[in-house]
């Protein structure tokens, strides 16, 4: 069966008035700084399971009870804070935690019981100046987190974290021969557990279940290629059919 890839362009909200009557009106209410938003560029929205709404900012985490903000931030000196400010991306999992991916801060884990976040480094050197740019559950509860270093994918069980390589014929090398990251920033498991893959400037990439190298799409699903390679957002529709957003 061959997957249809649409390209959509960002920013465009599609209206299918023709299922709605004619006098069906849609209203916006608006949140911003005078109602308590840390900051007004908003990157990702979650809600938690006590009904919460979360708000990934340039300034702050923002927790909404539908009346009054809560903004967590990074404070110095104190590891149990917030690693960085500007959020990236957000995620609940099924157990109901919050994970929070950071740009330069690397990946938290919001504790609600004590208001506290926990890192994740990502090498043996405790390194946690990295970006995070999509954030994604698997059905077995593994968290995998795409980021300006690569692929990773975390065991909240055990704690341990691995690097999830991509085929060898897709790295580019410097003069120094030093393997030059792919930055990933979006994605989406579909119905088969095929892990779907954006980046921003290699394009589409596919991991299939029970697999850890990741390679690009057979070519024989496509119908047409993609008009840019750097994919901002993908989605499965419940035909199966894989959108795909771009720049």
């Amino acid at each position: 069966m061959k997957i249809k890839l649409t390209t959509l362009f960002i920013y465009i909200l599609i209206l299918y008035l023709p299922l709605y009557p004619k006098t069906t009106s849609f209203k916006f209410d608006h949140i911003s700084l005078e109602n308590g938003l840390s900051q007004s560029t908003v990157f990702s929205i979650a809600q938690d399971k006590t009904g919460f709404i979360w708000f990934a900012t340039m300034d702050g985490l923002n927790r909404y009870d539908g009346y009054d903000f809560s903004v967590f931030k990074h404070t110095p000196f104190d590891s149990t804070s917030l690693s960085e400010n500007f959020i990236r991306a957000l995620l609940v999992d099924k157990d109901g935690k919050l994970w929070v991916g950071t740009d330069g801060g690397g990946l938290n884990c919001f504790n609600p019981v004590d208001e506290k976040f926990k890192k994740y480094p990502i090498s043996k050197t405790g390194n946690t100046n990295y970006s995070v740019y999509a954030i994604k559950e698997d059905e077995n509860g593994d968290i995998w987190f795409g980021t300006d270093e690569g692929l990773f994918c975390l065991n909240p069980r055990s704690n341990l974290i691995r690097e999830i390589t991509f085929s060898s014929f897709l790295y580019e090398k410097n003069k120094k021969n030093k393997i030059k990251k792919i930055k990933i920033i979006s994605l989406i498991f579909d119905s088969d557990e095929v892990l779907w893959i954006g980046t921003e400037n290699h394009g589409l990439f596919q991991l299939k279940p029970g697999e850890e190298k990741i390679f690009r799409p057979e070519k024989h699903i496509f119908t047409n290629e993609l008009l840019s390679s750097k994919v901002e957002c993908i989605l499965e529709d419940n035909k199966k059919d894989i959108w795909i957003g771009t720049e």
